[in-house]
């Protein structure tokens, strides 16, 4: 069973090959925030934010805001992220699975030959 041409011929212009037809923009800012979010760069600066959070608590005596604040940044954070990355994963998915055709394909067509 091979991928779809459609889905092959995504897979291989998010690859980078020579020949590739620029990517639609949904696509690049998948790749983008894909390629942002997975540094420790990105991480480090997150992590600083929440410690600030979290001693600033006292100063604010734990106000129900501060909570709100954190939450709904959280939840919108994780739910704009969520998308990208799923798009980026899909990609390389088709683009696994096309390589493990290819190389299906190429065994059979080897054993053919050694058989026949």
């Amino acid at each position: 069973m091979t991928a779809a041409p459609s889905a092959l011929s995504h897979a291989s212009r998010s690859a980078g090959n020579a020949d590739s037809v620029p990517l639609p923009f949904f696509a690049l800012l998948a790749d983008s925030v894909s390629r942002v979010a997975g540094r420790p760069v990105t991480f480090a600066p997150c992590c600083f934010l929440i410690v600030i959070w979290v001693a600033a608590g006292p100063m604010f005596h734990y106000f129900d805001a501060s909570r709100r604040i954190i939450n709904t940044a959280t939840t919108i954070i994780t739910f704009l992220k969520v998308f990208p990355i799923q798009n980026t994963q899909n990609r390389d998915d088709v683009m696994r699975a096309a390589g493990v055709n290819e190389a299906a394909n190429w065994l059979c067509e080897r054993s053919r030959r050694i058989g026949g």
